[in-house]
């Protein structure tokens, strides 16, 4: 296929620049032209032929991309929830608290965790 392009783009700059009537300033506009479209047709052509690679290749994308949200969610959910305690301004050092089944006196808070005693 590449060898195919690769003589009709010779064939074809060969008869534009065989028509001496054409300024420099369109032989070489037209070169360019031809060169481009050549050069689209044989990425088309890669791409088609390689379909089934690029699918599977998609694919194994997709399946790293959502092992990687799984992998994180809980650090997600955990980093958000950070950023709204710190911005709502929940609860701070010193203060008691009750958080679900745990509840004692605020000693800590980090990024990930809120530490009690």
């Amino acid at each position: 296929m590449l060898i195919v392009l690769m003589i009709a783009g010779w064939v074809v700059r060969r008869a534009v620049r065989a028509l001496d009537a054409l300024p420099p300033q369109v032989v070489r506009r037209w070169s360019a032209n031809v060169r481009n479209g050549l050069l689209l047709l044989a990425a088309v052509g890669l791409i088609m032929n390689w379909e089934p690679q690029l699918r599977t290749l998609a694919l194994s994308l997709k399946a790293v991309a959502v092992a990687v949200v799984v992998a994180t969610k809980e650090l997600l959910l955990c980093l958000s929830g950070s950023a709204l305690r710190t911005f709502i301004s929940a609860y701070a050092i010193g203060d008691y608290v009750e958080i679900g089944a745990f509840k004692g006196e605020v000693i800590d808070i980090s990024l990930l965790a809120t530490r009690l005693r």
